[in-house]
């Protein structure tokens, strides 16, 4: 639109008679509204072209982060929440159970069924087993036929419920193994997730099909709760398959008695019975 305006002048030349100021401030508004709209309309078109390319990136961030088949989390989204999850916990001082979870025999089933119907499966799996999870729940796919989960705010006891439901659930004739691992409270993640994995590995090597009870060898009862609050004066050292003698601070209005205590790690599967004796 500029050019048709200017076009004349530059062709005709500087008019021979004096520019009055009336005229002047005709043609300076009108080049004045041509570059305004020219302007404002190449604006409009960059903040267009910015609103596609985040868009663009919002995708590409969500496809690097997502397992395509089964529209899971992949295993470098996983990783990146598990440090989250991690600092929630330790923040808040709740507990966190990872598990590792792996279709039985699925290659021979890929084998005898062709790897399309070995896709489906995976497809069902993940959408069966996130109908069984709650919203904070998170179930991921590492891999193959091999997925994840965390549950925040779980327990033993409660986590033990939840994956048990899963193995129920898990679509046609197929069964999982599971391995679990507790998050003492202060362990790496990388250690956590290699307790999963053992776990896992001694489900698979005992006849698969199963959940075994977590390695606590060495881990810490630390989630000891009365009336939803975390104590933290009873932190001890767990041997598995040893007897373990306990010594409780006097109880008081701040802390419960010992039998509580013990109840509270017997429900989250850290000990066995507990016998009481007082000395």
């Amino acid at each position: 639109m500029l050019a048709f305006f200017v076009a004349p002048v530059l062709l005709i030349g500087a008019p021979a008679y004096p520019v009055s100021g009336v005229r002047a401030g005709i043609l300076f508004a009108a080049v004045a509204g041509i570059v305004g709209v020219t302007v404002q309309r190449l604006v409009g078109r960059i903040r267009i072209h910015q609103r596609e390319r985040d868009a663009l990136l919002e995708q590409l961030t969500t496809l690097a982060l997502t397992d395509v088949l089964t529209g899971l989390p992949n295993r470098r989204a996983w990783i990146a929440e598990l440090e989250r999850a991690f600092s929630r916990a330790r923040r808040n001082a709740q507990p966190l159970t990872i598990a590792e979870l792996d279709l039985d025999h699925f290659k021979a089933y890929n084998d005898s069924f062709g790897h399309d119907a070995g896709d489906v499966l995976l497809a069902q799996t993940a959408a069966v087993w996130r109908e069984h999870l709650r919203p904070d729940d998170l179930l991921a796919r590492l891999g193959g036929d091999e997925f994840a989960v965390m549950l925040p705010g779980c327990s033993h006891h409660a986590a033990t419920a939840v994956l048990q439901r899963l193995r129920a659930h898990t679509p046609t004739s197929t069964t999982c193994s599971i391995g679990l691992a507790v998050w003492d409270g202060s362990e790496s993640g990388r250690d956590v997730l290699d307790r999963a994995d053992r776990a896992l590995y001694e489900a698979k090597r005992d006849g698969r099909n199963q959940l075994p009870r977590p390695d606590l060898s060495s881990q810490r009862a630390q989630w000891l709760t009365h009336e939803g609050e975390a104590s933290a004066f009873s932190v001890f050292e767990l041997r598995s398959a040893a007897p373990a003698l306990v010594r409780f601070p006097a109880p008081s209005s701040t802390q419960p008695p010992p039998e509580q205590i013990c109840c509270n790690i017997c429900s989250n599967g850290l000990w066995g019975a507990p016998r009481s004796t007082r000395v």
